[in-house]
């Protein structure tokens, strides 16, 4: 399970790394409040998975928090119109894509095995 709590830090960082490669700024100028609920988006899950981390276990709560902001970035991403055209996005996109999708996963995961019955 401990490697399941890094996966879900590991693709929340890629998640923000990815918006940072994206030009944030501009991101922020074109549309404030969306940029800042995909930052909290991206950064939940990994304040989520840190906690779990430091004092295990990971709660059901917490891989579901992780969950619900993973989901809602594959909402922002527009993920089934992105499929069609990734290799023509920018790798910052990308890596955002990847965090988002592989997150849920993880989180999905999580909450379907909580720690206490592995």
């Amino acid at each position: 399970m401990k490697y399941l709590k890094l996966g879900i830090v590991v693709c929340g960082a890629l998640g923000l790394a990815g918006m940072f490669m994206t030009d944030l700024g501009a991101m922020l100028d074109r549309d404030k409040a969306g940029t800042i609920v995909m930052l909290v988006a991206f950064g939940l899950p990994v304040v989520m998975a840190v906690m779990g981390l430091m004092k295990p276990p990971l709660q059901a709560g917490q891989a579901g928090v992780s969950l619900a902001c993973f989901a809602l970035e594959l909402f922002k991403l527009r993920i089934w119109s992105m499929v069609q055209v990734i290799a023509d996005e920018p790798t910052g996109v990308k890596l955002m894509l990847a965090g988002a999708v592989l997150g849920a996963v993880a989180s999905a995961i999580a909450v379907l095995r909580p720690e206490g019955n592995a």
